[in-house]
């Protein structure tokens, strides 16, 4: 319950946060919670990721970029991949 509260937290104060706390904090936990075992944790960490890219540096950007290449080719959930696919794909078509 406090993984997905936490993705969920993320998500709702996401305009209060520095760039700087996102790169150094918040980032690594949605990496971290990338490979949760419940499905629903997974594919909001692929929703929450696109909220925050914006604010991601390039280093942080090129790690979510392949925690959501792995989770789009292999994860095992339905939700999960295809939320992944469509954060890439949403994220790629931002940085060009």
């Amino acid at each position: 319950m406090l993984r997905i509260q936490t993705v969920h937290l993320i998500n709702q104060l996401k305009e209060c946060f520095t760039a700087t706390l996102v790169n150094q904090s918040i980032a690594k936990h949605l990496f971290t919670l990338a490979v949760d075992p419940v499905p629903n944790i997974r594919f909001n960490v692929s929703k929450t990721i696109e909220a925050v890219y914006k604010d991601l540096n390039n280093a942080n950007k090129e790690e979510a970029r392949q925690v959501l290449e792995k989770m789009a080719g292999t994860d095992t959930d339905f939700d999960a991949k295809f939320y992944a696919q469509k954060t890439l794909e949403s994220c790629v078509a931002a940085a060009q």
